[in-house]
């Protein structure tokens, strides 16, 4: 039984967008008995573009883009298949390469800004550390001056001076609190040697 081509059905590789400069091979495929010839046209062209079952267009361009078909036809008939668009860029690399480069530049902007809270992070903290090492071992408010304190061998007589120099001031009362604040000074520290030495000698 002979039978004219059924519709064709038409594919192309590599599919998607095809990089100009590029080689790209159409395919047409239809049952037919006796076997289907094939030529191919372009969409508004009259001209043959190619006979066979496979056309291959090599070196691509642009103005080569466009809707192609394929036309199987035997001695009984033939049939066209519908539309395949070719679509052919021109800037296909540099788009993802831009696409990259854009890419690596916001993962590097975000690494540098990570880096820079990250060091501010520790500056801060080094410096609030510094602080409060300061302030548990600086100077206390309540001491006007520090004076080096002699070594007594006689306790009592170290207790009896410790007692003489707070009687020297009032009680204080602050923040709700009573405190003694005591005032040292040098010529305090020698009356108090001459006392102690008098006492001493007298015994």
């Amino acid at each position: 039984m002979t039978d004219a081509p059924n519709t064709p059905s038409v594919t192309v590789s590599p599919s998607g967008e095809i990089e100009e400069g590029s080689s790209v091979t159409l395919s047409c495929s239809s049952d037919a008995n006796p076997a289907a010839n094939y030529t191919w046209f372009r969409e508004h062209e009259d001209s043959v573009k190619a006979s066979g079952q496979n056309y291959t267009i090599t070196n691509i361009t642009s103005e080569l883009g466009g809707n192609y078909y394929c036309q199987a036809h035997n001695a009984i008939g033939f049939h066209n298949s519908t539309f395949l668009l070719i679509k052919v860029c021109i800037q296909c690399l540099k788009s993802t390469s831009s696409s990259r480069t854009t890419t690596v530049a916001v993962r590097g902007i975000v690494v540098l800004l990570a880096t820079v809270l990250l060091l501010v992070f520790l500056w801060m903290r080094r410096k609030w550390a510094s602080r409060k090492a300061c302030g548990q071992g600086g100077r206390p408010d309540t001491i006007e001056e520090l004076l080096p304190v002699p070594v007594y061998e006689n306790v009592p007589a170290l207790t009896n001076r410790l007692a003489h120099a707070a009687q020297r001031e009032p009680i204080e009362e602050q923040d709700g609190h009573h405190c003694a604040i005591i005032h040292t000074s040098a010529s305090d520290n020698q009356d108090q040697d001459q006392m102690e030495m008098g006492g001493t000698s007298e015994l």
